[in-house]
């Protein structure tokens, strides 16, 4: 699956002379830490919720250019490089763009979720996924499901894929848990490579803490 096909040009972009506010408020709004700046059309950098001066309410966003992160996604590429992407950068959307560095699409967090429960079968409301990576002959379905169980916790449903000729798979997991963090650590003590995780304690814990933050300096219902 390439990121074109499940990305989607549903959230908000910024311009340079927009308020801290109103980028953070958009923010908020659309449920990400990141959103992308255009300049005069042009791509320039993603500003981060993070970065910003929240007691600063009126100070435009270019004011901290020197802080946006250079990151996108190529239109075509695997969607496996994208979540590869968003672990190391820590980010919950990234900007799509062409072979001329236009923007032309968004794909946030929600949107691989979305993708996750289509092919597994499930429902995007309380799901929760984990992508690990591993060599082909590691893939052991019965191993992870006994580590799984150990934890109280069922796998859902499983999807293998090999999105690339390194001889590694990717394999897609959905439980009946909404939150993974034990399953995580035990998995990572069993020296598994986790590529991705969605659940609620990694998206909800790090939201309301900057939520709160927030509420502090700006005055929005």
């Amino acid at each position: 699956m390439i990121v074109e096909q499940i990305a989607n040009d549903g959230l908000p972009t910024l311009r340079l002379d927009d308020s801290v506010q109103k980028s953070v408020a958009l923010m908020l709004e659309n449920k990400v830490f990141e959103l992308p700046v255009l300049d005069e059309g042009s791509l320039i950098g993603v500003a981060s919720w993070s970065k910003l001066d929240l007691e600063d309410q009126n100070e435009p966003i270019g004011a901290f250019r020197h802080d946006f992160r250079q990151i996108a996604v190529q239109q075509y590429s695997n969607i496996s490089e994208a979540l590869f992407l968003m672990r190391d950068f820590g980010v919950t959307m990234l900007p799509v763009i062409n072979s001329k560095n236009e923007l032309v699409a968004t794909l946030s967090q929600n949107d691989i979720l979305l993708y996750f429960s289509k092919i597994l079968g499930g429902s995007s409301k309380n799901d929760a996924v984990l992508v690990l990576e591993m060599g082909v002959h590691d893939y052991s379905l019965s191993q992870i499901a006994r580590l799984t169980e150990s934890n109280n916790a069922q796998i859902m449903s499983s999807f293998v894929s090999a999105p690339d000729q390194n001889m590694n798979i990717m394999v897609t997991l959905q439980f009946n848990v909404s939150d993974l963090t034990y399953i995580v650590a035990t998995l990572e003590r069993f020296d598994y490579h986790i590529v991705y995780q969605f659940h609620q304690s990694n998206v909800s814990s790090v939201y309301d803490e900057r939520y709160e933050s927030l509420m502090k300096y700006l005055s929005i219902g």
